[in-house]
C-alpha cells in the first residue's frame, strides 16, 4: 500500500478538523487537484512524462 498517500490524507483530515473556514480550503484544494490533473495529463499526453508501469491509486 502507498503509505505516502495515507499520510497525506491523514494530514489533510487533521488540517480540515482544525481550520475555521473549511469551505475556502476545500475550494482551493479542489482547484489545485484539477490543475494538477490537467498539467500531469497534458505532460503525459505530449510525451514529456512516460510511466512504464501502472502505479497505485491514492485511496480516497
Amino acid at each position: 500500500m502507498n503509505s505516502g498517500a495515507c499520510v497525506g490524507v491523514l494530514l489533510l483530515l487533521i488540517h480540515l478538523f482544525f481550520v475555521k473556514v473549511r469551505s475556502l480550503d476545500l475550494r482551493m484544494l479542489g482547484f489545485l487537484l484539477v490543475a494538477g490533473l490537467v498539467v500531469d495529463g497534458s505532460l503525459h499526453h505530449i510525451g514529456f512524462i512516460s510511466f512504464t508501469t501502472t502505479g497505485l491509486l491514492i485511496p480516497l
